[in-house]
């Protein structure tokens, strides 16, 4: 009986899987006889009641399919597991669909994706080839497509930088420039002209500030050392190219401070001829009653000796571009 049993409850699956309900009904009910109580027949014996429309589905799937109608093949292959969940053939199609569908799906969005690149929407591609990766993880081409996006945008930030430091290099923003190249070269410390630009930009910028230092403390230049600084500047700067409007006027008002720096003012003293007279670091003057010279701008001290009285000491400012001066020295209170 067993043996009798296990054969009817064999040939009943077979012909589930070939779709031959009827006799798998035939079979089940037999089985059922021989063990009333048989849980597995029963339980095919209500499968083999779907087992045509489920093979009704399948087909219709099939064709669906082989027309490329994947959602209509859906619905058929999803409707045939419902009525079978055990239906091995049912499964395998409606997996086989859904990755076809995913497939679909996934190439869909990978067009999309190099559409928006190719467009410069950022924004977008990432969004598409994210969603793209959801459906393959693992995927080389996703991986790929995302290094696409994320060189664009590189290129494209490098790119306006470097807009960015030529406009400031045109207007003469010597320190707009420097940051716009060295933001470039925080993402690629390789790239030429940013390390070209980024010396170019100090180097004019800590020119300007060099000049900007004299024409600020003009008076600063009454020093023979800074006054030699200052035209080792001029000639420095005059090597300087291009020289746009902001420069020139920077230069062309350095060259006046040295040019007045190096004119001597005239310079009148009056004396009683009787004191001796003398300037420190110009020169012994003696006794006169007038004498005239020529300093270049400065602060010096003049002195006046006369024996018997109080020497006299005074300080001298001769400003670029000013005068003549006339001072007196004389020697008037008595010891």
């Amino acid at each position: 009986i067993d043996d009798t049993l296990q054969r009817f409850l064999d040939d009943g699956l077979l012909a589930i899987n070939e779709g031959d309900g009827q006799r798998a009904q035939q079979l089940f009910g037999v089985a059922l006889m021989i063990d009333p109580g048989n849980e597995v027949a029963r339980h095919n014996l209500e499968r083999a009641k779907n087992t045509e429309a489920v093979m009704n589905l399948i087909e219709s799937g099939e064709e669906h399919e082989g027309k490329n109608d994947l959602s209509l093949a859906h619905a058929d292959y999803q409707e045939a597991v419902k009525l079978d969940p055990e239906s091995e053939k049912a499964q395998l199609a409606l997996t086989r669909v859904k990755n076809r569908i995913a497939d679909e799906q996934f190439q869909q969005l990978m067009s999309s994706g190099f559409k928006a690149l190719g467009e410069h929407n950022f924004s977008r591609a990432r969004t598409l080839f994210l969603r793209a990766q959801s459906f393959k993880p693992d995927s080389r081409q996703v991986s790929d497509a995302l290094l696409q996006v994320d060189t664009a945008i590189r290129l494209a930030r490098i790119e306006e930088l470097k807009e960015k430091a030529s406009a400031a290099e045109r207007s003469e923003d010597w320190g707009q420039a420097l940051a716009s190249y060295e933001a470039v070269l925080s993402l690629d410390k390789s790239i030429r002209f940013a390390l070209q630009g980024k010396e170019r930009s100090m180097n004019r910028k800590q020119l300007e500030e060099r000049m900007n230092y004299y024409l600020n403390k003009p008076s600063i230049l009454e020093s023979d050392k800074s006054l030699e600084k200052a035209i080792t500047l001029r000639e420095e700067a005059k090597q300087v190219s291009p020289q746009g409007p902001s420069f020139t006027r920077q230069f062309q008002g350095l060259e006046k401070l040295i040019t007045l720096a190096q004119t001597p003012v005239q310079v009148t003293i009056a004396s009683d001829n009787m004191t001796d007279v003398a300037i420190y670091k110009v020169g012994q003057f003696g006794r006169f009653t007038i004498r005239e010279l020529t300093l270049r701008p400065g602060t010096y001290t003049v002195v006046g000796a006369r024996d018997g009285f109080k020497d006299v000491r005074q300080k001298l400012s001769v400003k670029a571009g000013k005068g003549p001066i006339h001072i007196t020295v004389t020697c008037s209170e008595m010891i």
